[in-house]
C-alpha cells in the first residue's frame, strides 16, 4: 500500500480534540509546536500556534483511547505501552522519530557524543515553552528541566520503582542514587536535583540550552536511549506553583478511592469508608501548618460519609476536599450511588432509578451551601479542555482558601466512568454533557469573597 506518511501528520491540538482525551489538558505540555515527519521541521513556534496542513487529519481515534481510559498521564511514572502511545503524542522530549524511524530533533535541535560514546552532549532549542491546555505559556523550558525530571524518576520515594530501567542501566551513579532514595524512606521526597548532582549521578547542565549525559559503557545507541520518556522534562516553578510541596497530606478513604495512594507524590493517609473528613480534621488541627486534603467518590462521601461531610463543612474546618461524582458506584461494580440520576440504569437499578422508591440523587453543593460556615463550594467537569483548566482554577482556589486560613472548600468533578455506564469514553464525555450538567449545574455555590452563581 502506498501511504503519504509526511502528508498526514496530525498535530497534538488535533489529536487531543478528536480523541476526546482532555484529561491531558489538566497536565502542562513542553511543546515547541507541530513538527512533521522530517528532520528538517525542527523550527516552530509555542504548541498549537501553528495550524495542521490542509489535508492533515483531523479526526483520529487510537485503540488506546476508544476501549479503555488511561491508567495515568505522568508519563514519567508510566509504564504502560498503551498509555505512553497517547502521551508522547502531547509531550515532546529530546529527540522524536520520522516514519522511517530514524532519530529528529524536537527539544534538542543537534547532539553528538566523544570518540568512545559515553559522554553525549545535547543542545537544546531555545524557542520552547511550557503551556497549557490552551497553548498559554506557563514557563520557559531549559536544561534544568531535565535535570528535575531525572531526579523525580530516579527519586524512589516520588517514582516508587516505576520507569528506572533505561535511566539506571545506562547512567553513571543513576542506579546509586535510586538504592540511596530506597534506604532513605520517607525522607527522599525532600531532595532536589542538586541532590541527584551531589550523589554523583552522570547529567549536568552546563548552561541552559546544553545538557549533558555521561553513560556507564560506551553506547552508540543512547541517542535513542534518550528519547524515552524517563528522560523528559519536568517544571519545578509549576511544581511548586502553590509552595505546598513537602508538607500536604491527602486522605484516600477505603472504598472509592482506596488506591489513591499510588497516584499522589505526597504523605498519604487511608481512612475508613466515608471518614476522610473526619481523619481530614484531626490532622489538620494536629498539623496546621500542613495543606489536607479528601480525595473522595459519590459512593463514600455522599452515602456512608454524608455526615462526616456535612459536620466538617457546618463546623468550617480548613481543609480542601475534592469530590469525585460519577453518578455510580464505579469501584464494585457499578450499583446505583446516591447520585445516580432519576432513571439511570444500574446494577442495582436495572430499570432505571425509581425516585418514588428510592428517592431523588443528592446534590452535594447545594445541601453544603444552606450551611453558614463553608468558604468554598464549586462543581466542575473535566469533559472538554475549557472545562479541565476551569476545573484547574477552581481546585487551586480550594487550596489557596486553605492556605490563607478560610475554611472548609469542596470541589465537586463531574467526572466519567464509561466502564459501568456501558459507554466509549468520548461517548461518556458527551453523557456528561446530555444528561448530568443539566441536574448537577456547573458553577461556584459559595465564594466568600464573591457572589454565589449557583
Amino acid at each position: 500500500m502506498n501511504a503519504n506518511f509526511e502528508s498526514h501528520s496530525i498535530s497534538r491540538r488535533s489529536f487531543l480534540k478528536a480523541s476526546g482525551v482532555v484529561g491531558a489538558a489538566s497536565i502542562l505540555a513542553a511543546c515547541g509546536g507541530s513538527s512533521s515527519s522530517t528532520a528538517a521541521s525542527t523550527s516552530g513556534a509555542a504548541s498549537g500556534a501553528a495550524a495542521p496542513a490542509a489535508d492533515a487529519i483531523t479526526d483520529y481515534v487510537s485503540f488506546e483511547t476508544a476501549n479503555r481510559e488511561l491508567e495515568t498521564w505522568n508519563f514519567l511514572y508510566s509504564q504502560s505501552a498503551s498509555d505512553l502511545n497517547v502521551t508522547t503524542n502531547c509531550w515532546d522530549g529530546l529527540l522524536s522519530f520520522d516514519c522511517y524511524g530514524k532519530a529528529v530533533p524536537a527539544i534538542a535541535s543537534s547532539w553528538e557524543h566523544n570518540e568512545d560514546s559515553t559522554v553525549w552532549t545535547f543542545h537544546l532549542r531555545d524557542d520552547v515553552d511550557w503551556v497549557d491546555c490552551n497553548g498559554e505559556v506557563k514557563e520557559h523550558i531549559t536544561a534544568t528541566d531535565f535535570l528535575v525530571g531525572l531526579e523525580w524518576v530516579l527519586n524512589a520515594s516520588k517514582n516508587e520503582a516505576n520507569n528506572t530501567s533505561m535511566p539506571t542501566l545506562y547512567i553513571v551513579g543513576a542506579e546509586e542514587y535510586y538504592e540511596k532514595t530506597k534506604d532513605m524512606g520517607a525522607a527522599a521526597a525532600d531532595l532536589r536535583y542538586q541532590d541527584m548532582l551531589d550523589a554523583g549521578v552522570g547529567i549536568e547542565a552546563p548552561d541552559d540550552y546544553t545538557l549533558v549525559f555521561t553513560c556507564k559503557d560506551p553506547c552508540p545507541y543512547f541517542d535513542t536511549v534518550a528519547s524515552y520518556t524517563s528522560f523528559y522534562p519536568a517544571s519545578q516553578v509549576l511544581i511548586d506553583e502553590l509552595g505546598i510541596e513537602g508538607r500536604t497530606i491527602g486522605i484516600a478513604p477505603v472504598g472509592c478511592s482506596v488506591l489513591a495512594y499510588n497516584y499522589f507524590t505526597c504523605d498519604m493517609i487511608e481512612a475508613s469508608h466515608g471518614r476522610a473528613p473526619a481523619v481530614a480534621t484531626g490532622v489538620k488541627r494536629s498539623l496546621p501548618d500542613n495543606i489536607v486534603f479528601t480525595y473522595q467518590g459519590d459512593g463514600d462521601l455522599a452515602s456512608i460519609g454524608l455526615c462526616e461531610t456535612v459536620s466538617a463543612a457546618a463546623r468550617g474546618e480548613n481543609i480542601t476536599v475534592i469530590f469525585i461524582n460519577n453518578a455510580i458506584y464505579g469501584m464494585t461494580g457499578g450499583q446505583m450511588a446516591p447520585t445516580s440520576l432519576p432513571g439511570q440504569i444500574t446494577q442495582t437499578s436495572p430499570y432505571g432509578r425509581d425516585v418514588k422508591t428510592q428517592g431523588y440523587p443528592i446534590r452535594i453543593c447545594e445541601l453544603l451551601a444552606t450551611l453558614d460556615a463553608p468558604a468554598y463550594l464549586a462543581r466542575v467537569t473535566v469533559n472538554k479542555v475549557k472545562n479541565v483548566k476551569n476545573a484547574k482554577a477552581c481546585i487551586k482556589k480550594a487550596f489557596e482558601n486553605q492556605i490563607q486560613g478560610k475554611g472548609f472548600s469542596l470541589v465537586e468533578v463531574l467526572s466519567a466512568c464509561p466502564t459501568n455506564w456501558g459507554l466509549e469514553p468520548q461517548k461518556a464525555l458527551e453523557w456528561i454533557d446530555e444528561k448530568m450538567i443539566p441536574y448537577y449545574p456547573l458553577g461556584v455555590y459559595r465564594d466568600k469573597e464573591g457572589e454565589a452563581n449557583g
